[in-house]
């Protein structure tokens, strides 16, 4: 396994719950919501509200630096206007 909170893949199987996705779509997202919690298997298991809709031009490898990128992005700007301590 390897862990981590940045993700992108195909949906394999939705529970009976899930309405924002299907198998087979593409995803990325930010798993950071207890994502690390006893891994047992290659993939990762995510709440549909943690996930979106891979932009087509993206890769898997694009789309998954999107949510640190971001994050970093909101950090340094919310730290350069002082706004963060």
């Amino acid at each position: 396994t390897v862990p981590g909170y940045d993700v992108a893949g195909v949906v394999v199987k939705v529970g009976s719950q899930v309405t924002l996705f299907k198998e087979g779509d593409e995803v990325y997202g930010n798993i950071n919501e207890k994502g690390l919690d006893h891994p047992k298997r290659y993939g990762t298991l995510a709440k549909e509200k943690l996930l979106a809709p891979k932009p087509k031009n993206l890769s898997f490898v694009q789309a998954a630096s999107i949510p640190i990128a971001i994050g970093t992005a909101n950090y340094e700007g919310l730290e350069k206007t002082a706004l963060c301590v």
